[in-house]
């Protein structure tokens, strides 16, 4: 056998299946490499119309399927009595929400989708505390749910909630538009001259009709849609499927 024939064939192919490996990584990425320069690009061109990012741009969402939602009857402004306890050591965070979890597993309604949002004490009445929920199916709000129970030393004492009970996906998924495309969209109808800052950008399940009407159809179907929360409040919906 010649040996350095085959030792420099050997070499030849190590150099051949590295360069394919490198060639693999870089194309892998190439989206990715794109995907990050249309993001600075897109912060460049808010920031020179006035509008800072305080928040990331979210990436990863690519195909979602509309959602059927149920309307759920127990909905309003709720007051309770609580046992009395009047030895119940003073509320801190922690065991305010504890205290709330608890009341709305007793109650059947602490879902599968219900999640703990935060707590703050009550600017009304001392010693009290505001634990609020939302609503998260698969990892995406639903929007316009939530709930907020007022918890007192002897218990909850008021809840608020607006609630959609998630029913089943549609048959198929759609691709969505990227958050950077809302971003540009927002940047089209935002007044020229007024310096705002966005703090957060979130994919959302939003009815088309208001919350409201929901009580006189039962069921209805929520679309993606990208939320756009500035600091003044101001929040703007985009539609997340492509055209």
């Amino acid at each position: 056998m010649d040996w350095p024939k085959a030792k420099n064939i050997l070499i030849i192919a190590l150099i051949a299946t590295n360069l394919f490996l490198l060639w693999s990584i870089f194309s892998s990425h190439q989206g990715d490499f794109q995907k990050e320069d249309l993001r600075r690009e897109t912060e460049a061109l808010l920031l020179e119309n006035g509008i800072a990012l305080s928040c990331e741009i979210p990436q990863g969402y690519k195909k979602v399927a509309v959602l059927s939602v149920l309307y759920d009857d127990q909905t309003g402004s709720f007051d309770y009595t609580p046992h009395q306890t009047p030895q119940a050591p003073p509320l801190t965070e922690e065991t305010a929400r504890q205290t709330a979890d608890a009341f709305l597993t007793r109650e059947g309604l602490m879902t599968q989708t219900t999640e703990f949002f935060g707590v703050r004490p009550s600017q009304q009445i001392p010693g009290q505390y505001l634990v609020s929920y939302k609503n998260i199916f698969d990892g995406i709000e639903i929007e316009g749910c939530f709930i907020l129970c007022t918890v007192s030393p002897e218990g909850v004492v008021h809840m608020q909630r607006q609630w959609l009970t998630p029913l089943e996906y549609g048959k198929n998924k759609g691709s969505l538009i990227p958050a950077t495309t809302a971003l540009l969209s927002f940047l089209s109808e935002h007044p020229q001259n007024q310096p705002i800052t966005i703090t957060d950008i979130s994919l959302v399940y939003k009815l088309d009709s208001p919350y409201q009407e929901m009580s006189e159809v039962s069921a209805d179907t929520a679309f993606p849609m990208w939320r756009i929360t500035c600091g003044s409040g101001e929040i703007f919906y985009q539609q997340a499927f492509e055209k």
